[in-house]
C-alpha cells in the first residue's frame, strides 16, 4: 500500500468503518484521584490470540490501574492492519499489534514504544515428510498475509538460508480460511501459523513441521509490539509512560506467575466462548517470550525484507519507526 492509499483507507474508516472493527469496546471510567492520568486513553488490541497475552492480563489483573491509568477503553481488532488504521484516524491512542512497520512506512503517523511479544511463528503441514525449511522447496505454503509479523519472519528465515521467493509458492489466506485450506481442501502444504492456529490445525488433522525455534533466531524474534499515536505521544508523554508501566507488569507476571495466568487466560477464552484447556494454553504460550527490548538491528532487517518482498517502497529510518526515549531500544 503506497502513501496514497493509505490515506484514502484511512478517510474511508474515518467515515464509519471502523465502527466495524470494534468488536465491544470495554470502558472503564473510575473517579479520578490524588492526582491520576486525566487525558483518557483508547487502547486497541487482538482478542483471542497468545502473542497478545499481556494485553489481556493489563485488563484482567489490574494494571492499568495500578500504574494510575484509572481513564481507559479497549477496543478489540481482527488483524493488525485494522488496528493500524484505527491509529491513523485516532479512534485508538495505542494499540498491539504485528503489522505496524508497512503501516508506518506508508504514511502512518505513529510509532513503535515498547516489544509485546518475541517469538511463536510456527510451519504447520499436511504434505509428510517435511521437517526443515528446506524441505519446503516446492510446496504450496500459505500464509495470513504479506505484511503480518509471522511472514515476514518467515521471509527472514528462507532468506538467511539462501532459499528464495521463487522456490516456494507462498499464497496468502484470510485468517477464517487458511486452516480450513491446509486441512480440509489441502490446497497448500503448509502453512506459517501462530497459536492458537496452530493448535487448531493440528486438531484437524496437521503435524508441526517447523516449531517457533526452528523458524528463526532460536525462537526470539519480535512477533508484536506496542504502538502509540505521535501526536498522543507528544502531548500526554506521561500517560504513555504509565501505559508502558502497566504493560511490563503484566509481561512480568505472564513470566513469574505461571499457574495464574493460565487460570486468567482459560477464564478470558471461556468468556469468549472459546473453551482451551490448561495444558493447550499452556503450551501456546510457551512459544512466546515477553520483556523484550526492541532491537535496532533486527526491526532494520525485518525492513529490509519488507522491501525486497514488496511490502514497502523504502526502508525507512529506524528514528521514524520507533520511539527510545522510554529507555527500551537495544542495537
Amino acid at each position: 500500500m503506497n502513501k496514497k492509499n493509505f490515506t484514502v483507507a484511512i478517510l474511508a474508516l474515518a467515515a464509519g468503518i471502523l465502527l466495524g472493527y470494534n468488536l465491544g469496546g470495554k470502558t472503564k471510567n473510575t473517579p479520578i484521584q490524588n492526582k491520576v492520568t486525566i487525558t483518557p486513553i483508547k487502547i486497541g488490541r487482538m482478542a483471542l490470540s497468545y502473542p497478545h497475552a499481556p494485553s489481556i492480563l493489563l485488563d484482567k489483573k489490574g494494571f492499568l490501574e495500578e500504574s494510575n491509568l484509572n481513564n481507559y477503553e479497549l477496543k478489540f481488532f481482527t488483524s493488525g492492519s485494522k488496528a493500524s488504521l484505527a491509529l491513523g484516524v485516532k479512534e485508538v491512542d495505542a494499540a498491539f499489534l504485528g503489522a505496524i512497520i508497512p503501516a508506518v512506512a506508508n504514511g502512518l503517523e505513529a510509532k513503535i514504544v515498547a516489544m509485546n511479544s518475541n517469538g511463536g511463528v510456527q510451519v504447520a503441514c499436511m504434505t509428510p515428510g517435511i521437517s526443515s525449511l528446506e524441505d519446503l522447496k516446492g510446496k504450496k505454503v500459505g500464509h495470513i498475509g504479506l505484511t503480518a509479523s509471522p511472514t515476514t519472519i518467515f521471509n527472514m528465515a528462507i532468506k538467511k538460508m539462501g532459499i528464495f521467493k521463487d522456490d516456494i509458492e507462498l499464497i496468502s489466506i484470510d485468517r477464517t480460511n487458511i486452516i480450513l485450506a491446509l486441512t480440509e481442501k489441502n490446497a497448500i502444504d503448509c502453512a506459517v501459523f501462530m497459536e492458537p492456529l496452530t493448535s487448531a490445525a493440528v486438531k484437524n488433522g496437521a503435524y508441526v513441521a517447523i516449531d517457533e525455534k526452528e523458524v528463526y533466531n532460536n525462537g526470539n524474534y519480535p512477533l508484536t509490539f506496542l504502538a502509540v499515536n505521535d501526536n498522543f505521544v507528544k502531548e500526554n508523554h506521561e500517560t504513555v509512560e504509565k501505559l508502558i508501566k502497566a504493560h511490563y507488569a503484566s509481561q512480568s507476571f505472564i513470566e513469574n506467575n505461571q499457574e495464574e495466568t493460565l487460570t486468567v487466560l482459560g477464564d478470558y477464552f471461556k468468556e469468549n466462548e472459546t473453551e482451551i484447556s490448561k495444558e493447550k494454553l499452556e503450551s501456546g504460550l510457551s512459544v512466546n517470550i515477553f520483556t523484550q527490548k526492541i532491537s535496532r538491528s533486527t526491526l532494520e532487517e525485518m525492513m529490509l525484507v519488507m522491501k525486497e518482498s514488496g511490502d514497502i517502497e523504502e526502508v525507512i529510518p529506524f528514528e521514524d519507526l520507533v520511539d527510545c526515549s522510554f529507555g527500551l531500544c537495544i542495537e
